[in-house]
């Protein structure tokens, strides 16, 4: 979604698609990407607390708000494999890295609590890549298993020591201690979990729902 957004070849990627393929494809806003995942993840939980939702990306991180009357959705161009590729580059990770990465995150992400308030009521969600593999890791599972792993609950404290264990490995280290982690995100999944670790902190949440 972030990639075909970006690319200046989106539309030739498209045509090309639809005549081997004879698929449609469309090409949607990061506005969209973000209420077509809360519409999602909200199926099967109770709609009529509200809502946020935290889906991290390879290009962009989605945060979507949403109570019985309003959606405010946010698109934020943050995502593992960017903020790899800009300024987490180090593996293990580079305290002078780190703390860009952690001032990038802050200048591109605000809760603004005069337009919604996040409760205890609230339905805190984590989805896609980077929250399954902290939920089977958190699991310790040798095998990802998203019977386990759905609705399984997050604790902050938790996603920051793993953190910590995480920032002195690299790749190979990772997925030899980790089996349960797809091998394709050992260089992703340390900035996941540090764009993780930062939306909870600025959204002021101690724990999150898979």
């Amino acid at each position: 979604t972030s990639a075909m957004r970006d690319s200046v070849n989106a539309l030739e990627v498209k045509r090309t698609i639809e005549k081997d393929f004879d698929i449609n494809i469309e090409i949607i806003s990061g506005i969209d990407e973000a209420k077509l995942t809360l519409a999602g993840a909200l199926y099967g939980l109770d709609q009529r607390s509200s809502s946020i939702l935290f889906d991290i990306g390879g290009g962009s991180t989605e945060v979507v708000y949403s109570d019985n009357q309003n959606i405010f959705p946010r698109s934020y161009q943050l995502g593992v494999v960017r903020i790899t590729e800009e300024v987490l580059k180090s593996r293990p990770v580079v305290p002078t890295e780190e703390k860009k990465a952690i001032e990038l995150i802050g200048a591109l992400v605000s809760y603004n609590e005069d337009k919604y308030t996040i409760s205890d009521s609230t339905n805190v969600i984590g989805t896609a890549g980077t929250f399954t593999s902290l939920a089977a890791i958190s699991l310790g599972l040798d095998n990802h298993d998203s019977t386990k792993t759905h609705l399984h609950t997050l604790d902050k404290i938790w996603i920051e020591s793993f953190y910590y264990e995480l920032k002195d490995l690299n790749p190979e280290e990772i997925i030899n201690k980790y089996p349960s982690l797809d091998p394709g995100r050992a260089t992703t999944i340390t900035p996941g979990a540090l764009i993780a670790i930062q939306l909870m902190k600025i959204f002021k949440i101690n724990k999150l729902v898979v």
